[in-house]
């Protein structure tokens, strides 16, 4: 009796495991899940010498080069700052990550853009809710190693959730689920420890209102003026090629000799650390104002850049986090202020956005580009009424700017 259940046992097992590894033998998977599948991806983490940390799945929703994956490698990801996160489409091309879209995890996953022009993207689904029972479609190993398509059942749904009934495979996070029709239902992200024999997923619904916000924010980000550095911040740190490579380098040389000859004064080391930022080189710049905050914590400069070199590694709450420790040690800094009102908008704080940008204005009353980020704060939050006031204080101040805030509102 004891060997017929160990039997059953390890039977059940073998069957659920071959559910998640290899082609169901229920039906052949769909031509129009077969060609969706061509969207999704790998997406792995770096560190510095090149050694793979973590690995998952993920897909393209926008042809520009939008990735939805899952937190997981996010995670992995902001471990180091010299970590690199890298998409992998059909083991021939690889891109890094360019832009950070999602501020926050959300349902267990996030959205990013990688610099990619034409992919095939999937088709959102946004309004689908799947029936118990359900026949639906995920990426996972095949027989051979590569990605395969694998039909899975619907176990359960609920409002904000579905289960799929398999066992939960880390290598399966983040791949998108597909409906007969081909659409993507949903994501697989992580799961409870005692839930290990299902797979959850986030329906599309909640991949599609970040794709919303995201569509929001480029189209702010369409009104502003080019070619101003020390203006308000980007709002998306974009990947950009370094012509000017051989320069920039002599200007480091530079800088390093200066930190020599002045013996490591402050000065000397934010000009090491600002031509680091010139080489993308975060993780040195981020070495070199711990130097400055070590030797002088009230140091408001310090705190300041490396509120900029987190905020260009993704890391916008420590980033916010430096920018406060800047006003705390300079208040009178409206630069500071812009910087973590700008901030604040990409983690989706507008109340505390609209407040650092109003100390701004406080401190230059005839601000516009601050008059412009309080009516895109209102915009993004809602309050259409207070935005538009906005737009009638600024069309005073620079009718071109307010020309292009009631674009963005209407």
């Amino acid at each position: 009796m004891h060997k017929s259940k160990v039997f059953l046992t390890c039977l059940t097992v073998f069957l659920m495991l071959s559910l998640f590894t290899a082609p169901s033998a229920l039906g052949k998977i769909p031509e129009r899940v077969s060609l969706q599948k061509r969207a999704a991806i790998t997406v792995y983490v770096e560190d510095a010498k090149g050694r793979r940390l973590a690995e998952e799945k993920g897909f393209f929703v926008h042809e520009d080069g939008v990735v939805a994956a899952g937190c997981r490698v996010i995670q992995k990801w902001l471990a180091a700052v010299d970590n690199k996160l890298v998409v992998d489409l059909d083991g021939a091309l690889q891109f890094p990550m360019s832009e950070m879209i999602s501020s926050r995890c959300v349902k267990g996953h996030v959205l990013f853009k990688v610099p990619a022009q034409g992919v095939p993207t999937v088709v959102l689904a946004p309004a689908y809710r799947p029936k118990k029972g359900e026949r639906v479609y995920v990426v996972g190993p095949g027989a051979d190693g590569s990605s395969a398509l694998i039909e899975v059942p619907v176990k359960a749904v609920s409002t904000d959730q579905f289960a799929l009934a398999v066992p939960y495979a880390r290598e399966s996070a983040g791949s998108p689920v597909f409906s007969e029709r081909g659409t993507v239902i949903g994501i697989i992200v992580p799961v409870r420890r005692e839930d290990k024999n299902t797979a959850a997923v986030t329906p599309a619904r909640f991949t599609e209102s970040e794709m919303a916000r995201y569509r929001r924010i480029m189209k702010r980000l369409a009104t502003l003026p080019a070619g101003i550095p020390e203006g308000p911040v980007t709002v998306f740190p974009r990947a950009r090629e370094d012509v000017r490579r051989p320069e920039l380098l002599a200007a480091l040389e530079r800088a390093r000799e200066r930190v020599r000859n002045e013996q490591d004064s402050p000065e000397a080391l934010i000009a090491l650390g600002l031509a680091y930022e010139d080489l993308r080189m975060y993780g040195e710049a981020l070495d070199v104002y711990g130097q400055v905050l070590s030797a002088s914590p009230s140091h408001a400069e310090g705190h300041l850049r490396k509120g900029t070199v987190l905020y260009h590694a993704g890391r916008y709450a420590k980033a916010a986090e430096a920018y406060r420790q800047a006003i705390t040690f300079r208040p009178d800094c409206p630069l500071c202020y812009n910087k973590l009102g700008s901030v604040f908008i990409l983690l989706s704080e507008y109340d505390r956005a609209i407040e650092s940008f109003k100390e701004e204005l406080r401190l230059e009353p005839r601000n516009s580009d601050a008059h412009f980020n309080i009516g895109l704060a209102y915009f993004l939050k809602g309050d259409y009424l207070n935005a538009i006031e906005e737009y009638a204080i600024l069309k005073e101040l620079d009718a071109k700017r307010a020309e292009r805030l009631v674009e963005l509102l209407y």
